[in-house]
């Protein structure tokens, strides 16, 4: 896009702040088959028997094409892939540091606690009451000694990838620093929140701080927020996750607290925005707020990328899928998706529904039930 109008969206298009570095490498795309070309008859219903028959004749992702444009438009259990939240940066981990005597997050220890208490051997009598007391700091010791580790009563990185591997929890704190890169740059910010899961729901709880902009501070604070919150979670509170078959559910509940997370500065005035400054009139007119509020869950952007991360992105994509997004809205060897939440989405009005998250957006919240309660679970929106 060219001239002023392509300036603008430039200007409006969200990231997440800090420059850090320079980088870059793209992957290579993978002809799919046309289903056309191949002059093999299409089944007229689906069935293991026939399905398997054409898969023979023209390969697995042909017949992924097939079964996708035989589903009616009822919402069904959409089978979205593997987790594509921004992995944790090189070295870092997702989860807060613990130690007794720490200022220690009560989610974050009863999340160790119940993976202390769950791993093989582990102290079925520890309480999971999110207090690192003796009784935490012995549990941690005594499993840190049976893993190789030094004897410490420190809940570190390597602590945290024997707990994530070899127990379960209903609780959780994610504390994950993580980085993406645009045209070359990197940028990066820590995504912050907590999650519990209960009988008929998992509730993830962000903390955003909002304050008010020191030089253009908005005439009503709290009726922007107010507004802001409305639109995020009428965004996201979309989903849920259901287990195979449909037998069991889970509801996908976002809320929004005010500690906890990362503070946002709230600007009256037409700036661009990004995970850490959010403009009143830039916000007005769009999902802007919404976008952002997918960064503080984990999620990077979808627009500027080189075709590996875009494919990472878009498990799903079908060839056709990456040739349309080649050179959207910016041009070049960069991929964008032009509507979801994620990608420029982000700059259509707030009432446009076709901008809406999709299932592969909540997949890491869906991975926490699965953990917990056993059997494979994917997302549904509602």
């Amino acid at each position: 896009m060219a001239g002023p109008e392509g300036q603008k969206v430039l200007e409006k298009a969200r990231r997440p702040p800090v420059t850090v570095q320079r980088v870059g490498a793209e992957g290579t795309l993978v002809p799919e088959i046309d289903l056309v070309a191949t002059r093999v008859a299409q089944p007229a219903v689906v069935t293991p028997r026939n399905a398997i028959a054409f898969q023979r004749k023209v390969g697995n992702h042909a017949v992924s094409r097939l079964i996708a444009q035989r589903r009616t438009a009822a919402p069904l259990v959409q089978r979205v892939g593997p987790i594509i939240s921004a992995p944790t940066k090189a070295g870092e981990s997702a989860h807060p540091t613990l130690s007794k005597g720490a200022t220690n997050d009560a989610a974050a220890v009863a999340e160790a606690q119940q993976k202390l208490a769950t791993s093989p051997g582990g102290p079925t009598t520890l309480a999971a009451n999110g207090v690192f007391n003796d009784a935490t700091e012995e549990a941690v010791k005594a499993f840190r000694k049976k893993n190789g580790l030094s004897e410490s009563g420190v809940v570190d990185k390597a602590t945290w990838d024997f707990l994530d591997a070899q127990g379960k929890s209903s609780v959780g704190r994610v504390e994950r620093p993580w980085e993406q890169t645009l045209s070359g740059t990197t940028y990066g910010m820590t995504s912050k929140y907590s999650y519990k899961i209960d009988t008929t729901k998992i509730v993830v709880s962000v903390g955003i701080n909002f304050v008010a902009d020191a030089t253009h501070p908005p005439a009503d604070l709290s009726g922007v927020v107010a507004k802001w919150k409305t639109r995020i979670l009428g965004r996201w509170n979309l989903f849920k996750a259901v287990k195979d078959g449909g037998g069991e559910s889970r509801e996908i509940e976002f809320e929004i607290v005010g500690s906890g997370g990362n503070t946002v500065n709230v600007i009256d005035a037409d700036v661009g925005s990004d995970a850490g400054n959010w403009s009143v009139p830039d916000n007005e007119h769009d999902n802007g707020p919404a976008h952002e509020f997918g960064h503080m869950i984990g999620l990077a952007d979808e627009y500027k990328q080189n075709l590996a991360e875009y494919q990472r992105l878009h498990p799903a994509a079908s060839a056709d899928d990456v040739k349309k997004a080649k050179g959207a809205q910016y041009g070049g060897d960069q991929y964008t998706d032009v509507k979801s939440m994620m990608g420029m989405g982000a700059l259509k009005d707030h009432a446009d529904k076709a901008a809406d998250p999709e299932p592969r957006h909540v997949r890491e919240f869906v991975g926490f039930v699965e953990k917990f309660l056993g059997g494979k679970w994917e997302a549904v929106k509602k």
